[in-house]
């Protein structure tokens, strides 16, 4: 990728983040990034085929597919009760507090609630994780590591639901390193409460 094209990403998804979507034109990018209009006609056709560009970083990184692959990956390494949940909210909450897929979460709130298509497949994606993670939740009950106290998706929704309802608040882009530190340490603590209501006594040992 040419070093003006992703000055042109960049741009305007700051743009998008600082001042919204209705910020975002071709004579505002250009301004911002320094180049004529007629040059960023050399790198996009249209404003809406940049968007589509950004878009890709944004289901990968802002959307449901990467906590989708993170449950995938702790859930194929067959982690002990503990050492899944306090990974799981580690790697959930790094994944919400990166500074570009924070930026990100902008244009995802705004396309989210325009395109259907979009909200369909973020949802799909959505309970795929969830599914993922009751399924190892599943196999602890069955190791009697975990008391079912509910349905393992409803324990899963229970574990990730919280920490995901910070990306709007919390960890929003914008927010101050006071509140998203405190955000932070909400998230770990959360996931020690979900382990002291839901595992077998002995497994909430360190």
């Amino acid at each position: 990728m040419s070093p003006t094209k992703e000055r042109l990403r960049t741009s305007a998804l700051d743009l998008i983040a600082d001042r919204g979507m209705a910020a975002l034109s071709v004579r505002s990018l250009c301004r911002a990034v320094g180049i004529r209009e007629s040059s960023f006609y050399a790198h996009f056709p249209s404003k809406e085929a940049l968007l589509e560009d950004l878009l890709e970083d944004l289901l990968e990184r802002a959307g449901a597919e990467a906590p989708l692959r993170i449950a995938e990956r702790l859930a194929a390494r067959c982690l002990p009760l503990r050492g899944l949940v306090e990974q799981l909210v580690a790697e959930l909450t790094m994944l919400w507090t990166e500074p570009q897929g924070r930026k990100l979460r902008v244009l995802l709130e705004a396309e989210v609630s325009r395109d259907p298509a979009m909200r369909e497949r973020f949802n799909a994606r959505v309970l795929e994780m969830i599914d993922t993670v009751g399924r190892e939740l599943q196999r602890h009950v069955h190791a009697g590591t975990l008391t079912p106290h509910a349905p393992t998706p409803v324990m899963a929704w229970a574990l990730v639901s919280p920490i995901a309802a910070m990306r709007f608040s919390l960890f929003a882009h914008g927010t101050s390193e006071q509140h998203m530190a405190h955000g932070i340490a909400l998230a770990t603590a959360l996931g020690e409460a979900w382990l002291r209501a839901h595992a077998v006594p002995e497994h909430t040992v360190p």
